[in-house]
């Protein structure tokens, strides 16, 4: 299992949250009329950030709920 440091998960939650929002930006480059389409797009942004970010906060999630205590 790989274990990093405080600092090396900040750095990688940083690296990803700015990955989404040049993505986000580029991607919103061509005028948006619609504030609804704008939201959409934010609020997907955002659910895909939150998921990576929990995701390198709380390291790899075993995929049975005893594979944990048994390693």
């Amino acid at each position: 299992m790989v274990s990093n440091t405080k600092e090396e998960i900040k750095e990688l939650m940083l690296d990803r949250f700015s990955h989404h929002i040049d993505k986000f930006l580029d991607s919103t480059d061509i005028r948006i009329t619609e504030g609804s389409e704008y939201e959409e797009k934010f609020t997907s942004m955002m659910r895909l950030m939150e998921n990576e970010i929990l995701q390198l906060s709380a390291g790899v999630v075993p995929k049975g709920k005893n594979l944990k205590k048994n390693s």
